[in-house]
């Protein structure tokens, strides 16, 4: 098993089988875990969540959706001024979603592609020692204002929310031999939040939003799962969604003298890498558990290929740093 590349999630192909096949014998050397593509409905990332699971729910209204196309409707949105928005009913304090471990869809999905998994792991295709690998996006890069305008509604959706997160994890790890997993937090709307995008939601620029819930999901991992962290700044239609302003001499540099942490690096430091060092990966490595984190941007040349940064967080034991390939066909951060 190797370390040193990580597929983020989404492949820009038609099949589990396909992108297992594809994927597991030429990088297998290379991976630590294989996805499964994000294929089908799981390939507009959170978008999916709009109609699936929020349009319709007896607790929330939908005051916009995605304009038709002659006459046809349109599911997907094709710019963030054509997203779903949604708010809470009147008189309710807090949203909760039925079906727990199933409502979301990534149990289930999981346990459908961990079989393509092991069968092509059984017939050699893959080999031992490469995990199987589920992302899932972070609570606060659902439930936020792109798709919540009301800031007062954050606060009601949210904990509803991370309850059903919390429970399809619990499924996916009652389901799949935990010696073989590896879960993966995609964290878009956290990074670019405390960047700046939420000037006018003062609690969203704060570290302590967004750190407190990725925390409490993680502590319901068990150690022996590999916990992988991705983040970035999310694209819409493959571009980006924010242009990334570089945090300065100060981030790449030791408080104990300033020496700089790794080579230089072309795509220079993560804007905000203090961020992670400071409010994900500092606080669950005194866990002391096994873990990944992956900082990647999108590179200026390649669009969707992205490319691993150059500044090194200080990361606890037992923690890596991987480089990052990211194949989208449509991805909305």
């Amino acid at each position: 098993m190797g370390n040193n590349l990580l597929l983020v999630g989404s492949v820009p192909l038609a099949s589990v089988e396909e992108v297992m096949r594809t994927f597991g014998g030429a990088l297998a050397g290379h991976l630590p875990a294989i996805p499964d593509g994000e294929v089908g409905e799981r390939r507009s990332w959170v978008n999916r969540l709009s109609y699936q699971i929020f349009n319709g729910h007896m607790d929330l209204e939908t005051i916009r959706r995605p304009q038709p196309v002659d006459g046809v409707e349109q599911l997907l949105p094709r710019s963030r001024d054509d997203v779903w928005n949604f708010r809470v009913r009147p008189g309710v304090e807090r949203v909760r979603f039925g079906h727990p471990g199933s409502r979301l869809g990534y149990a289930r999905d999981a346990a459908s592609s961990y079989f393509v998994f092991r069968t092509l792991r059984e017939k050699g295709i893959i080999p031992g020692g490469v995990r199987f690998q589920i992302s899932m996006p972070m609570v606060n890069s659902v439930i936020r204002p792109l798709y919540f305008p009301d800031a007062g509604d954050l606060g009601r959706v949210r904990p509803g929310y991370e309850e059903a997160i919390a429970a399809e994890v619990a499924a996916i790890l009652a389901t799949i031999p935990n010696e073989d997993l590896a879960i993966q937090w995609d964290c878009a709307w956290e990074v670019s939040a405390v960047h700046g995008t939420a000037n006018d939601i003062p609690a969203e620029s704060e570290i302590e939003t967004h750190v407190t819930p990725i925390g409490r999901l993680s502590e319901n991992i068990p150690d022996i799962v590999q916990l992988g962290f991705h983040f970035c700044f999310g694209t819409f239609g493959g571009m980006a969604g924010v242009r990334a302003r570089r945090s300065g001499p100060d981030s790449r540099t030791d408080q104990r003298g300033g020496r700089k942490h790794g080579p230089p690096c072309r795509l220079g430091p993560h804007p905000n890498a203090r961020y992670i060092e400071r409010g994900v990966l500092r606080p669950l490595g005194k866990s002391r558990r096994e873990g990944s984190a992956h900082l990647s941007r999108r590179h200026p040349q390649h669009g969707n290929l992205e490319s691993a940064i150059g500044y090194r967080p200080r990361v606890p034991a037992g923690f890596r740093l991987g480089r990052v390939l990211r194949l989208r066909s449509y991805a909305s951060g």
